[in-house]
């Protein structure tokens, strides 16, 4: 058995290193735009009509959730067809993936449409809204366009992806957080609004996502979409694993997320409008948190379903040691930084305080970091082709955290909540994927489907 070649290794630890050097330089702009969107939301708005923007958030995610898994498996492919060096099969999986997408988009606006049109406002987010039913039904509107708009165009931005190119589209992302940050600086005075916050954060991403789009057409012609490139086997194979990306990448951790939101939202004596706000605050905290943790990750995915496409399982398994090893201090780290300095900051950060307890933050610090464990590990099980291993477990675990979400919010309102997620996650997640993931590259790997479905079994083993 021949050594894999020591060049595809340099370029993918070289991929790495250059998407985590400017997620840094990115996320310093993200972390502005938060900084700024949050606390002029919430002062600016009130309590109640920012909850209303935290809500066309969950929306954005449930929008999200409408591509079925289509673009972490067209990352996968795409990368086997670049390792190939096959330009006919990436034009047919990048076609293939976005046709896909533009129908599962368009269907999921359309069934949201529906329930807009149908149903009251205040059974869909709860009596504590009826007051802002009004401007929650205009935002919801214009949010929906916004965010069909951005899933269509974020599966042509993830070829980046495919071709180990984050770094690109991070200069991209640079550049509009920071202008993103001063239109709404300056407009929100002029426009106070949910709609006019949702159109400065979400809207004038648009405008970026598509230059980055057109940059990669622009670079490669033979991916510009065509209906004719189309492969119908693809399809197939594409949306039988999507189907278990989008569960285990897409529902799972969206729902346990976003879910406690309508739960607060529509529980009386422990819930209501302002819980909802306090919520809110702690997944705006989280998500700041979880672009690091996406810095490393979302390159590491194409470099990993690169390097099994090449059975270089080696790279693999000293990339997931790297990445253990240096968990456990980050973890303490974060969870210490949520219990002693997270009131701090709220109230540094808003400018009043947010009424959310020590024991929450804390609670929230460790739930944060059981999010993360569970997200490398799904993006370790995915890139190696075991996505439906991850399915079943975070499947199972989410089930079981909405169940206990239901019942502890009953009960104890916000806090509740947050323990019900960590006790699902302790009790599932966080020990029995590392275990599978560890038992499938301790023995011989499963040969990955690419190998098959990409023309990849001329690779050297």
């Amino acid at each position: 058995m021949t050594a894999p070649p020591e060049c595809p290794r340099k370029q993918r630890s070289r991929s790495i290193l250059l998407a985590v050097v400017t997620s840094v330089i990115s996320k310093g702009g993200n972390i502005l735009l938060m900084l700024i969107a949050i606390p002029l939301a919430y002062r600016v708005l009130g309590e109640e009509r920012a909850a209303i923007y935290g809500v066309m958030q969950s929306l954005m995610w449930v929008v999200s959730m409408a591509d079925l898994g289509t673009g972490p498996g067209m990352v996968r492919r795409l990368a086997g067809a670049v390792a190939a060096g096959d330009r006919e099969r990436q034009g047919a999986v990048v076609s293939t993936a976005f046709f896909v997408t533009c129908s599962l988009a368009l269907l999921g606006g359309l069934t949201i449409s529906v329930l807009l049109a149908s149903v009251p406002v205040k059974s869909l987010f709860g009596e504590g809204f009826g007051p802002y039913a009004s401007e929650l039904t205009h935002t919801a509107w214009v949010s929906l366009g916004i965010f069909i708009v951005l899933m269509i165009l974020s599966c042509l931005e993830r070829v980046r992806e495919g071709f180990q190119e984050v770094h690109i589209g991070n200069a991209f992302g640079s550049v509009y957080n920071v202008l993103a940050a001063a239109l709404l600086w300056v407009g929100i005075a002029y426009f106070p609004t949910p709609v006019f916050v949702i159109v400065a954060v979400y809207g004038f991403l648009i405008l970026f996502s598509s230059a980055n789009s057109a940059s990669i057409l622009w670079k490669r012609p033979w991916l510009t979409p065509s209906l004719r490139k189309i492969d119908r086997q693809l399809v197939r194979s594409m949306t039988g694993e999507g189907l278990a990306l989008f569960a285990a990448g897409s529902v799972a951790p969206i729902l346990i997320r976003e879910a406690p939101k309508f739960m607060l939202g529509r529980t009386e004596n422990h819930g209501g409008a302002a819980e909802v706000a306090h919520y809110w605050i702690l997944i705006q905290l989280g998500l700041i948190g979880l672009g690091f943790v996406m810095m490393i990750t979302r390159p590491l995915w194409p470099a990993m379903a690169d390097a099994a496409c090449r059975h270089d399982y080696e790279w693999i398994r000293a990339a997931r040691s790297k990445m253990m090893k240096l968990f456990a201090p980050c973890a303490v780290i974060v969870v210490c930084a949520f219990s002693l300095l997270g009131g701090w900051f709220t109230r540094w950060w808003l400018q009043t305080d947010a009424g959310i307890t020590r024991f929450q933050f804390t609670a929230y610090g460790v739930l944060f970091a059981l999010t993360a464990w569970s997200h490398f590990h799904y993006v370790m099980l995915g890139s190696v082709g075991l996505a439906r291993t991850a399915a079943k477990v975070l499947v199972t675990e989410t089930v079981l955290i909405l169940i206990l979400t239901w019942l502890c919010i009953h009960s104890h309102g916000l806090s509740g909540a947050i323990l019900a997620a960590v006790m699902g996650m302790t009790a599932a997640s966080a020990w029995l994927m590392p275990l599978l993931l560890g038992r499938a590259l301790r023995g011989k790997p499963p040969a990955p489907e690419s190998a098959k479905t990409l023309g990849l079994a001329a690779l050297p083993l």
